[in-house]
């Protein structure tokens, strides 16, 4: 019978495995308020988009603000005081050297005999007593401007306390979770809503341990969205190095590139 012979020669047959998993935004934030107040107004739900700086939860703030004018009160009453101060301060400085300049100009008199000893002690005892004037205004200008700083400090802390009560975005985003209401109680720690960037986006699967030695940071990975009929090319951007103990599997993070139909939440396969 006939017989056919073929040619046997050693080709690369790529042996690859998907896996499957979660497209996720590379940046989430819990928001949460950094004072205890009710809550007055908020300003987005969940799906709005919103924009860096863009004002979502207010609080109370009359006391703030009755705080705040409180502290700008007391800067005035101090610029004031230390504005006296300074003045005084140069009026005695002034004396003094007044004081000075005839208490130099009497001492060769008193040696010749020019002006009695008593006259001598009069112009050294204002002297001594400008130079005590100017250490007394000098301490006075000190302390005022101390009080003046005090007082800056306290209207510096009441305007950081006011600027507490507006929760803003800190991204452009969307809004994907809200629990604050108004008239709730808002404190330290609470959730009160939750902005996720928008883009840039990651795939994130769980790898068998099996398969976990034959991924590397920064290998090329083929990403498939069914949802939205897409083929990226990720790549692989982390790999946490704890595992699941009862799953045996560990979580990789692959970056995508940016597409316009990428969203938190579609289902994503990854082909390594």
């Amino acid at each position: 019978r006939d017989t056919e012979v073929a040619l046997v020669r050693p080709v690369t047959v790529p042996d690859s495995i998907d896996f499957a998993g979660t497209v996720i935004a590379e940046n989430t934030t819990v928001l949460s308020s950094k004072t205890v107040g009710t809550i007055v107004a908020v300003m987005a739900t969940e799906g709005d988009r919103v924009k860096k700086g863009q004002p979502l939860i207010e609080i109370d703030a009359r006391d703030y603000r009755a705080e705040l004018q409180g502290a700008q009160a007391g800067v005035e009453e101090a610029n004031s005081a230390a504005g006296a101060a300074e003045a005084a301060v140069t009026s005695a400085r002034g004396q003094k050297e007044l004081a000075a300049a005839t208490f130099k100009r009497y001492q060769p008199l008193v040696a010749k005999g020019s002006v009695t000893p008593q006259e001598f002690d009069e112009v050294r005892a204002k002297h001594n007593i400008a130079d005590a004037e100017l250490a007394r205004a000098e301490d006075n200008l000190r302390a005022a401007r101390a009080r003046r700083k005090l007082a800056e400090t306290k209207v510096a802390s009441a305007k950081s306390l006011l600027s507490y009560t507006r929760i803003v975005s800190p991204f452009d985003g969307a809004v994907t979770a809200k629990s604050a209401d108004v008239g709730a109680l808002a404190a330290p720690g609470t959730p009160l809503m939750t902005v996720e960037q928008s883009g840039p986006y990651r795939l994130e699967v769980q790898v068998g341990e099996t398969w976990l030695a034959r991924v590397k940071l920064g290998m090329a990975v083929r990403v498939v969205i069914d949802a939205i009929k897409a083929e990226l090319s990720g790549k692989v951007n982390e790999i946490v190095p704890a595992g699941d103990p009862q799953s045996r599997t560990f979580a990789i993070r692959i970056g995508l590139p940016s597409h316009p139909l990428l969203q938190s939440g579609l289902y994503g396969k990854a082909q390594f």
